[in-house]
């Protein structure tokens, strides 16, 4: 589906799920048994954001974390053209749609805070996974999913996993469907 006929019906919590090409998105995806690699998270700029990162207000843009950087920030258009992997729309349970203002105040937390998280983070995302230690998130620094998962959270959506992986959100959202541009 192209990506300006669905741009309108975003809100502040739907899903952008990544199917990558990369080495490092095989190995998440055999890791976590699935076929996604990667989460991001849509949201529309208040003024607060808007001033921060110079966009207008109700603009769409993408969060994600990435290995090795802050929380990184990107007008959805522009993140859905660089993107070298099938992106999909995870459209958020009702209970994220009616609290959006939880959802933004997160994403100002992770944008203001910028924390970067690295490789040890991987290994307990794969033991919570496989081997069912459950993994207190409070521990590690979010990997995509997890933070994600966290917006997900504070708006009382429960996962059966401590520390999320992208190929999780499929079980949660109330939708998919890919875009493109």
């Amino acid at each position: 589906m192209k990506f300006k006929d669905v741009e309108a019906d975003i809100v502040t919590g739907d899903a952008i799920l990544v199917d990558g090409k990369g080495i490092v998105s095989e190995l998440i995806e055999v890791g976590t048994d699935g076929d996604k690699s990667h989460a991001g998270i849509f949201f529309r700029l208040d003024a607060e954001l808007a001033d921060l990162l110079g966009g207008f207000i109700n603009d769409l843009y993408v969060g994600e974390m990435w290995l090795g950087k802050s929380f990184d920030v990107h007008p959805a258009n522009r993140y859905l053209s660089d993107s070298d992997g099938t992106c999909y729309l995870g459209v958020a349970p009702a209970a994220v749609r009616m609290q959006q203002d939880k959802v933004l105040d997160k994403i100002k937390w992770f944008i203001k805070t910028q924390p970067v998280y690295g490789l040890k983070e991987f290994p307990l995302m794969f033991a919570d996974r496989i081997f069912h230690i459950q993994i207190d998130p409070n521990t590690i620094l979010p990997v995509c999913s997890v933070a994600l998962q966290e917006c997900w959270e504070l708006c009382g959506v429960h996962f059966k996993i401590s520390l999320a992986a992208p190929t999780d959100f499929d079980d949660i959202v109330a939708g998919t469907v890919q875009i493109e541009l």
